[in-house]
């Protein structure tokens, strides 16, 4: 499924796909900005560190397959995604 990320504002993917909690997904990054990713239950902290990911222009990630929240926050400007369960 493909997603529009709005510069700065961290979304769910789990909740904006459908894709069940816990879930292993794979992130493609279909634009040229840089987007940064978190296996989270808690969200996206616009300064968090540690557990984030950058992923560059039209790079992919796959989050852990336990993984209790999957979050996504555009950096540089909106960003289109793609996101899949990984089977």
């Amino acid at each position: 499924m493909n997603l529009v990320l709005v510069k700065g504002v961290a979304t769910d993917l789990y909740a904006a796909t459908g894709i069940a909690v816990g879930t292993q997904i794979r992130v493609q990054n279909q634009s040229e900005q840089l987007l940064t990713l978190a296996d989270s239950s808690a969200g996206l902290a616009r300064d968090a560190t540690g557990d984030c990911l950058t992923v560059r222009p039209f790079e992919s990630a796959t989050n852990a397959a336990s993984a209790t929240g999957a979050w996504a926050k555009a950096e540089t400007g909106n960003c289109l995604i793609n996101v899949r369960a990984v089977v």
